[in-house]
C-alpha cells in the first residue's frame, strides 16, 4: 500500500471508542486536510465514530494570555465533557491540523497490541521533530512512554 494510502484507521478505532477533531467552523480549509489525512488512513470524518467538534471561538481572553488559548481551553474542555457524557472510556482528541506520521499504518496497530489489556489513562502523541527537538531530547523527557497509568 502507498504510503499515501496507509492503513491504521482500523487499528486507531480499536484503542479509541470514538475521535473527535476540534475545528473552527469558518476554517473549511483545515477541515478539508484533515478529512484528505483521515483518508490516507481509511477512515472518514463521516465515520460514526468520527466528530468534528465546532471549536469555541471567545470574544475576549478573560485570565488567559490570548484569545486563541482560551478557545482552544474552552473546547478541549467540550469535547472531554461530551466524550464523558456520551460514556467513551478512551478517546482521542486532535485539532484540525494532526497529521498522521509516516509508518502510521504500521506503529498504530503496534501501539494497540502494547496497549491491550493495560489499565492506562492518557496517551500523549506528538512530533518532537516539529518543535525542533532531537529524538535522543524527546526520549530523555519521556516520548518513547507515552503512557500514563491510572
Amino acid at each position: 500500500m502507498t504510503e499515501d494510502r496507509m492503513p491504521g484507521g482500523e487499528a486507531l478505532l480499536g484503542v479509541f471508542d470514538h475521535v473527535y477533531v476540534v475545528n473552527l467552523p469558518e476554517r473549511t480549509d483545515r477541515l478539508a486536510d484533515s478529512e484528505r489525512n483521515f483518508r490516507r488512513i481509511g477512515l472518514s470524518h463521516d465515520h460514526p465514530r468520527v466528530t468534528v467538534y465546532p471549536a469555541h471561538r471567545p470574544s475576549e481572553r478573560g485570565e488567559f494570555p490570548t484569545i486563541g488559548t482560551r478557545g482552544c481551553f474552552l473546547s478541549h474542555m467540550g469535547v472531554l465533557e461530551r466524550a464523558l457524557s456520551e460514556g467513551h472510556a478512551h478517546f482521542l482528541l486532535m485539532e484540525d491540523d494532526a497529521d498522521f506520521a509516516s509508518g502510521f499504518g504500521t506503529l498504530m496497530p503496534q501501539l494497540a497490541r502494547a496497549l491491550g489489556g493495560r489499565d492506562w489513562g492518557m496517551l500523549y502523541g506528538w512530533n518532537p521533530a516539529r518543535y525542533g527537538l532531537p529524538r535522543t531530547e524527546a526520549r530523555r523527557i519521556g516520548w518513547n512512554c507515552p503512557l500514563s497509568g491510572r
